[in-house]
C-alpha cells in the first residue's frame, strides 16, 4: 500500500511539473515566426565580429619609452598622428586616456623606470594606458605635436617641472614656420 501511494504521489508531481513547463513554452506568435529570431541573432553576432577588427585597424600606432635622468622619470608617447590625451591619477594608478584608440606596446614599459612604475597595461579597446606606480610622484604632462611627455617627479621635487627637450622645441618651431 505505501508503494502505491508513493507512486501516485510521484505521478501527480510529474503532471504538475509538466503543466509548469507547458506554461513556459514559446508563445504562438513566436512559434509562427520560426527561425527568424535565430537568424537575426546570428546576423547581429556576425556584424559585431566583423566590426571589431575594423576598429582595431583604425587605432593610431605609436611607441612608448621611459627615460630617467635629473631626478625624475619621463614617459614619452610618440604617435604617427596627433592624438589628444588626458592624464589623471587615482591613488597609485596613472590613467592616460586618449581621444581615439591607440596601439602602443606597453609590455616592457615598466622595465624602463622600475623605481617609478611597477606595471603598465593598455586597455583592450585601446582608449587608455594604465600605469601602476612603485612610489609617490607628482605628475606633469606636456603635449607637442604627435608626442606626449609625462613627467613623474618624486614627492620631494622642488622647483618648476622639467621643460621640453630643446630639439623638440626646435622641430616644432620649424614646422610652425613652414605652415
Amino acid at each position: 500500500m505505501p508503494r502505491i501511494a508513493a507512486a501516485s504521489c510521484w505521478s501527480r508531481a510529474r503532471a504538475r511539473a509538466r503543466g509548469c513547463v507547458d506554461g513556459l513554452r514559446r508563445p504562438d506568435w513566436l512559434r509562427r515566426l520560426g527561425r527568424l529570431p535565430t537568424l537575426a541573432f546570428a546576423a547581429i553576432l556576425i556584424g559585431l565580429n566583423v566590426s571589431a577588427p575594423c576598429a582595431a585597424a583604425d587605432a593610431v600606432r605609436g611607441e612608448a619609452g621611459f627615460s630617467v635622468s635629473g631626478g625624475f622619470a619621463r614617459l614619452l608617447l610618440k604617435f604617427t598622428e596627433d592624438v589628444g590625451s588626458e592624464v589623471t591619477t587615482a591613488g597609485s594608478i596613472i590613467v592616460i586616456r586618449f581621444e581615439r584608440p591607440v596601439n602602443v606596446p606597453v609590455d616592457r614599459l615598466a622595465e624602463g623606470a622600475p623605481d617609478y612604475v611597477s606595471s603598465a597595461r593598455r586597455d583592450p579597446d585601446g582608449m587608455a594606458i594604465r600605469l601602476s606606480l612603485a612610489r609617490r610622484v607628482s605628475v606633469n604632462t606636456m603635449s607637442a605635436g604627435e608626442r606626449t611627455f609625462i613627467d613623474l617627479m618624486p614627492d620631494n621635487w622642488s622647483g618648476p617641472p622639467p621643460g621640453l627637450p630643446i630639439e623638440v622645441v626646435r622641430e616644432l618651431a620649424e614646422r610652425f614656420r613652414h605652415t
